[in-house]
C-alpha cells in the first residue's frame, strides 16, 4: 500500500486556489533582476533571465508529454547546473517533483521510490544506466542552457493556464527517505509551506 496519501484522495481536499508558489517568487526576480546571477556550478553560471529560458525547455518536454497538474515528476539527478530549471518547470506545469541523487542515492532507495509513485514521466538530467525508468523519460539536454525556447509566446500561455488551475493543497516536492529502518518513505511538501519559508527568508529582498 502506498505511503503516499495527500488531502487530494480524501474528502478533507480544498480546492480553493493557490495564491503564491516559489516560482511566483522565482519569477519576480527574474522580471526585477534578469541580468543578475541566479545559480553558480563548478565556474558556470545562470542569470535569472537566462534560468527562466533554459527551464521553459524542460516545461515544453513535459507538456508534449501529458504531464497533468498535480502528477508527482522523478527528477533523477546530481548537483549541477541543470538541476534547478528542471525543479523550476516541473513546478511551473503544476507538478510536484520528486528529487532522486543518482550520485548519493542506493539503486535500491531509487528503484523502490520509482515503484511506490508509479509515474508515466520522469526527467533526468544524468545517466541512469540500468535503471527501469517510466514510460517518457525527458533527458535534458545541454544546449538547452544557450538556446531559446521555441513558440515561447504560445508556451507562456500554456504555462498560465497550469497556474491558474493549482490548488491550495498541491505539493512542492516528495523526498523519499534511505529506508535504512526499512521501506523508504515518501515526505511530502506543499507549496504553501515552502513559499512561507522562503517569504520569510527573503522579505526584505522582496
Amino acid at each position: 500500500m502506498s505511503n503516499l496519501t495527500t488531502p487530494t484522495m480524501n474528502d478533507s481536499y480544498s480546492s480553493e486556489p493557490l495564491d503564491d508558489t516559489v516560482v511566483d517568487l522565482f519569477d519576480q526576480w527574474a522580471d526585477r533582476f534578469p541580468g543578475r546571477v541566479a545559480a553558480e556550478w563548478q565556474g558556470q553560471s545562470l542569470t535569472y533571465g537566462a534560468l527562466r529560458d533554459v527551464s521553459l525547455h524542460v516545461s515544453h518536454a513535459l507538456l508534449l508529454a501529458g504531464v497533468l497538474p498535480r502528477a508527482r515528476v522523478p527528477l533523477l539527478t546530481r548537483m549541477s547546473l541543470e538541476m534547478l530549471p528542471a525543479v523550476i518547470e516541473i513546478l511551473r506545469v503544476g507538478a510536484c517533483y520528486v528529487p532522486m541523487d543518482v550520485a548519493a542515492y542506493s539503486r535500491a532507495r531509487i528503484e523502490a521510490a520509482l515503484s511506490e509513485l508509479n509515474s508515466t514521466v520522469a526527467v533526468m538530467t544524468s545517466p541512469c544506466p540500468d535503471l527501469r525508468l517510466p514510460v517518457f523519460t525527458v533527458n535534458f539536454q545541454r544546449e538547452w542552457l544557450v538556446l531559446s525556447p521555441p513558440n515561447k509566446d504560445g508556451l507562456q500561455v500554456e504555462l498560465e493556464a497550469c497556474r491558474r488551475g493549482m490548488q491550495a493543497d498541491d505539493l512542492t516536492w516528495i523526498i523519499f527517505t534511505s529506508g535504512t529502518t526499512g521501506k523508504p518513505k515518501g515526505v511530502m511538501v506543499y507549496h504553501r509551506g515552502i513559499h512561507a519559508v522562503c517569504t520569510v527568508q527573503h522579505s526584505q529582498e522582496l
